[in-house]
């Protein structure tokens, strides 16, 4: 019983107040109304998701968010137009145990490029950043890792290999694969995301 009431807590505190959830509407981070036409290839991706399934091994090697959360970034200053990410994952008793943020760039095909491409950065409570590249097609990312930085000196992990996977299923899940190479070992896992907003 304490599990779930520090569940439902971490939720309160991750969401918000309920009246604010149930009665403000859509909040316009969310709003797919408001999706500026350079990031229609990942409109998929937009909401809060959380994990209900995990298969596979290495999730503790290289870890990704139980909770995904996908927001429209306001108007940048430079640059392409991106989705704000972050990603947490909340131990039993309620504390948090991994935490990552970052973006979701994406660069719409041109007539001399036809591809849709996407950049992922992002860094975590572990002591790193990710620099991943890739390319959407039909709401599928498919990203390589193109640079491993340690942003702290405790940090022991070495990234060597990447790849991640995110996509859309028939049921409505957000399904995200990993694999990776690194100095602890090998990741190779799934995880299945259930949409909680909006």
């Amino acid at each position: 019983m304490a599990h779930a009431y520090h569940f439902f807590l971490g939720c309160i505190l991750y969401f918000g107040s309920l009246s604010s959830i149930a009665f403000a509407g859509v909040n316009p981070k969310y709003d797919v109304k408001k999706l500026p036409v350079d990031l229609v290839p990942v409109a998929n991706l937009l909401g809060k998701w959380r994990s209900v399934d995990v298969t596979g091994n290495g999730i503790e090697v290289l870890p990704t968010g139980m909770i995904l959360d996908f927001g429209i970034e306001p108007l940048p200053e430079f640059g392409a137009r991106s989705l704000n990410f972050t990603g947490s994952t909340y131990w039993p008793d309620g504390s948090l145990g991994h935490f990552e943020w970052g973006f979701l760039m994406v660069k719409n095909r041109t007539r001399t490029n036809p591809q849709t491409l996407v950049g992922f950065i992002t860094t975590n409570s572990a002591g790193y950043s990710l620099v991943e590249f890739g390319m959407v097609q039909n709401g599928y990312v498919d990203l390589e890792l193109n640079n491993f930085v340690k942003v702290s000196f405790g940090s022991k992990l070495e990234v060597y290999e990447l790849r991640r996977n995110l996509y859309m299923l028939n049921n409505g899940y957000l399904k995200q694969d990993v694999e990776a190479e690194t100095n602890r070992g090998r990741a190779a896992y799934s995880v299945m995301y259930q949409k909680l907003y909006p």
